[in-house]
C-alpha cells in the first residue's frame, strides 16, 4: 500500500509539472516525442547550396493623419483658472 501511495504521489508530481511547469519547445522530453517529429526533415535532407537572395521589402503604407477641423466651425476658448494652492 505504501509503494502504491509513493507511485501515485510521483505520478501526481509529474502531471503537476507538465501542467504548471515551464513550457518550452526547445526542450526535448522523452515522454512527448512530438517535438522530435519536426527535426526529422533536417536530419534526412541534404544541405542545399545557399544562394544570395535579395531581401524584398514590401512598401509601407503611409499612416493616416487627422485632418484639421474646418475653419468655418465656431471656436470657443475656455480658460479654467485654479487657485494658487491647487496649482502644481
Amino acid at each position: 500500500m505504501q509503494s502504491k501511495v509513493i507511485h501515485l504521489e510521483e505520478e501526481n508530481a509529474l502531471l503537476h509539472q507538465r501542467l504548471f511547469g515551464r513550457k518550452s519547445e526547445q526542450t526535448i522530453d522523452p515522454a512527448t516525442p512530438q517535438l522530435a517529429l519536426f527535426n526529422e526533415a533536417e536530419s534526412v535532407a541534404e544541405p542545399a547550396a545557399e544562394e544570395a537572395e535579395e531581401e524584398v521589402v514590401a512598401p509601407t503604407k503611409p499612416r493616416g493623419k487627422r485632418q484639421p477641423l474646418p475653419a468655418d466651425l465656431p471656436r470657443i476658448d475656455v480658460i479654467h483658472e485654479l487657485p494658487e494652492h491647487e496649482l502644481t
